[in-house]
């Protein structure tokens, strides 16, 4: 009768932990789909708003060709998205949209504006669904200059989504009749390029000087 109780307690014992285990087991896989199912919720709301944003913007023709910023954009603001804040998006005061250029290998491109001593330009770009891939600046630095040297910065997104930057700046004086010299110029060339996974790569980097 002993042995028999020892082999009942047993016997219960397994039963309760296998219980046990069996009701953490439901209870993580209950938990994992709740969190999925508010994830895909969450992407297709993203999804959503992102397709009713690029609705929205105006498209751009490649190749493009700005200097010094870009004075063509619109205010965020003036977009009638409800859900705006559910994009990834640069979060700055008094951003705007340049536009859109054409999709391309399911990745979508938005060049986004921020005011500075030019209208700076970001290209961001996403796939299909609104999920943000990569963002770069797109000149090599700005055009602010002084008494001493004048900067210009131009750039071109091309056909096939490189990207070419030439900056320039020329280093200077006044003459007596306070006429500018010349004294000396830097020009830096850059190229990027588009990777499959919509990351940018640098290409080229040259820098010339002229005396």
């Amino acid at each position: 009768m002993v042995v028999m109780g020892k082999l009942i307690n047993v016997f219960l014992v397994v039963g309760i932990s296998f219980v046990l285990t069996s009701c953490v087991k439901t209870t993580t896989t209950n938990n994992e789909e709740k969190h999925n199912q508010e994830t895909t919720a969450v992407e297709q709301q993203q999804a959503s708003c992102f397709s009713e944003l690029l609705s929205q913007i105006n498209s751009i023709t490649l190749p493009f060709s700005f200097y010094c910023g870009i004075d063509n954009y619109k205010s965020i603001e003036e977009y009638s998205i409800n859900c705006i804040n559910t994009l990834q998006i640069p979060y700055q005061e008094n951003i705007g949209i340049a536009g859109k250029l054409p999709s391309f290998e399911n990745k979508e491109f938005v060049i986004y504006t921020i005011p500075g001593d030019i209208i700076y330009p970001y290209l961001f770009v996403y796939n299909e669904s609104g999920e943000f891939l990569d963002s770069l600046f797109l000149h090599i630095a700005g055009c602010d200059g002084d008494d001493s040297l004048i900067i210009s910065n131009e750039t071109t997104i091309n056909t096939d989504y490189s990207i070419e930057m030439i900056d320039t700046t020329q280093y200077i004086h006044f003459n007596n009749q306070m006429s500018i010299v010349y004294d000396s110029a830097v020009i830096i060339t850059k190229k990027l390029i588009l990777n499959s996974d919509g990351k940018y790569k640098t290409d080229m980097v040259n820098k010339r000087k002229f005396e």
